[in-house]
């Protein structure tokens, strides 16, 4: 018997290991996007690794306020979780066979998000963000010994379920084109939030994904 070739010899183990998941029709038989985090966010991880103050976020909110008023978060505020409202999407319920769902069926991560008064915006499905941070006295270690001067967002990642697994060819591709340019519209909103909120940023790096595929790889928005 011939050696088996691995179709993707540059991919880690473990990246390999949550692409069969995810592809699985035993683990993953409606094709769902939430068994793609597993591969992106291993990836995310290893990305920032080798940088001290880049970390990964997942589900990250960003957000505007449109309407400022003298109202001031107290010390009692914001750790609340019923102070976070949270509209989730519809997962879709009937089950299809696979191949007929409807485009972003079973992707509800596009979320809306109030967490401060008066404010809307979006959950993304990563980020990866830069913090600035100074040492904290002795007395203070047990909020992990830092405290956070600044923090700001380099890229993020829109996450879309991969195409019918019968696809091929040229049809596989048109379809992969068309979930990842879904991803890319939601990402031009994302980063909307960010240039309202900080007038400084001009532009932000993005992956538009859908399942293992992004396309191109990187960009700028």
């Amino acid at each position: 018997m011939a050696p088996r070739t691995d179709p993707e010899p540059l991919l880690p183990h473990k990246a390999r290991l949550e692409t069969s998941y995810a592809f699985s029709r035993t683990f993953n038989p409606r094709n769902l996007e939430f068994l793609w985090y597993p591969l992106w966010c291993q990836t995310l991880f290893d990305l920032a690794a080798s940088v001290p103050n880049l970390i990964v976020a997942p589900q990250f909110p960003v957000w505007i306020i449109r309407h400022h008023d003298d109202e001031h978060e107290d010390a009692n505020e914001g750790d609340d979780p019923e102070e976070i409202e949270e509209i989730q999407g519809e997962e879709q319920h009937n089950e299809p066979e696979e191949g007929d769902y409807e485009d972003g069926a079973g992707d509800i991560s596009f979320a809306s998000t109030v967490p401060e008064k008066k404010a809307e915006g979006v959950l993304v499905d990563f980020a990866i963000l830069s913090l600035r941070a100074v040492p904290q006295p002795t007395e203070k270690l047990r909020y992990g010994g830092w405290r956070i001067t600044g923090a700001s967002v380099c890229l993020l990642v829109e996450l879309k379920r991969f195409v019918s697994r019968s696809l091929k060819d040229d049809e596989l591709n048109v379809k992969i084109l068309a979930h990842v340019q879904e991803a890319r519209s939601d990402l031009v909103k994302q980063a909307g939030y960010l240039f309202i909120k900080d007038k400084a940023k001009d532009s932000i790096m993005a992956i538009a994904a859908a399942g293992k595929s992004s396309i191109p790889p990187v960009y700028y928005i």
